[in-house]
C-alpha cells in the first residue's frame, strides 16, 4: 500500500509540474506567482504521500523556485564577481510560511560588465587590475586581444602572469580575503526581532528559524527579555552583527550540529555564546528552546 501510495505521489507532483509550466499565466497573478502555487502544490504532494524523502523534498523546493524563475541571485554579491554558496538542512520545510511576492520589475537589475575590447593605448590588458572594492575585470575568455591566463596556479597582481613567489602569494591572499569582507557594505544590516537590549538573545540561521522565533515570542509573551536574531549571510556576517551581540547579557545559539555558528561567533565577536545542540536528526521543539532560555535568564 506504501510503496503504491508513493508511486501516486511521484506520478502525481510530475503531473504537477507539467501542467505548471504549460498552464497559462491565470489573471491578477504573475507568471511567478503562478509557478510558485504549482511549487506549493508539488511539495504538498510529496510530503503527503512520503514519495521521497523530506530533506530531499525540501531541497527541491528550493531547486524548483530557482528554475521556474520564482527567485533570483542575490544582485548585491553578484556585482563582487565572487561565488556565492547556499547553505540549506532539512528542516527549512518545517518553518516554511507564506511571503510576499515581488514583481520581477521591482528588482533591481543585476548588471555584469564583460570588457569586450583592448585598451585603446598600447598597454597590454591587465587582467587583476582591480577596482575600489577589489573586483577585478571578467574578460569571457576567447575574446579577441583580451586573451589572458586561467587556472589555479598563483598568479601576479595586475599582471596575471604565473608567479611563485611566496610574498605574491601572502599579498593576493589577503585582498582575496578582502574582497569577500567588502560584501558586508552591500548586504542588509542585521535585524532583531524583540528588545534592543534585554537579558538573552537567540541567534540562529536555516531551518531552526520556526521553532526559535516561536520561542522567544513566547518567552516574551511570559515576561522575559528576549529577543532573536536571524542570521541570513554568515560569510562576511553583517557589519551590524557585533554590535547587537553586546548589548545582551546571554547569548544563545540553537543549532542542529555540534555548535558551528556558535563557534564562528565566539571567534570573530568574543562573545561569551552558549550552544543550544541537538544533533538527533529531528528538529528542536519549542519546549527545549524554552527550558534553555529559563536556565539563562536564571544564570
Amino acid at each position: 500500500m506504501k510503496v503504491l501510495l508513493r508511486r501516486t505521489g511521484l506520478a502525481l507532483a510530475l503531473l504537477v509540474t507539467i501542467v505548471t509550466v504549460l498552464l497559462p499565466t491565470p489573471e491578477g497573478l504573475t507568471p511567478a506567482g503562478k509557478n510558485l502555487v504549482g511549487v506549493f502544490a508539488v511539495a504538498l504532494i510529496l510530503w503527503v504521500t512520503e514519495a521521497i524523502p523530506i530533506a530531499v523534498t525540501s531541497f527541491l523546493v528550493i531547486v524548483l523556485q530557482w528554475l521556474l524563475q520564482i527567485t533570483t541571485p542575490v544582485a548585491a554579491i553578484a556585482g563582487f564577481m565572487t561565488p556565492v554558496f547556499l547553505l540549506t538542512d532539512g528542516y527549512i520545510a518545517n518553518g516554511a510560511e507564506p511571503w510576499s511576492i515581488p514583481k520581477i520589475s521591482d528588482l533591481a537589475p543585476i548588471e555584469i560588465k564583460h570588457p569586450t575590447s583592448p585598451p585603446t593605448n598600447e598597454n597590454a590588458y591587465l587582467p587583476y587590475l582591480r577596482d575600489e572594492r577589489l573586483v577585478r575585470p571578467w574578460a569571457v575568455p576567447g575574446t579577441p586581444g583580451l586573451e589572458h591566463r586561467i587556472g589555479g596556479i598563483e598568479k601576479a597582481d595586475v599582471t596575471g602572469n604565473i608567479c611563485y613567489d611566496p610574498e605574491n602569494h601572502e599579498h593576493m591572499t589577503r585582498i582575496r580575503r578582502q574582497k569577500v569582507a567588502n560584501i558586508a557594505d552591500a548586504i542588509p544590516q542585521q535585524n532583531v526581532e524583540g528588545p534592543a537590549s534585554g537579558d538573552v538573545l537567540l541567534v540562529s540561521w536555516g531551518g531552526t528559524f520556526g521553532a526559535v522565533r516561536t520561542a522567544a515570542a513566547e518567552a516574551r509573551r511570559r515576561g522575559e527579555s528576549v529577543a532573536h536574531c536571524h542570521l541570513r549571510y554568515l560569510n562576511p556576517f553583517p557589519k551590524n552583527l557585533g554590535a547587537i551581540l553586546s548589548r545582551y547579557r546571554r547569548v544563545l545559539v540553537p543549532e542542529l550540529n555540534s555548535g558551528q555558528l556558535r563557534l564562528l561567533l565566539r571567534a570573530t565577536f568574543l562573545v561569551d555564546a552558549v550552544g543550544v545542540n541537538k544533533v538527533q536528526g529531528k528538529p528542536f521543539l519549542v519546549s527545549e528552546l524554552l527550558r534553555a532560555i529559563e536556565q539563562a535568564v536564571v544564570k
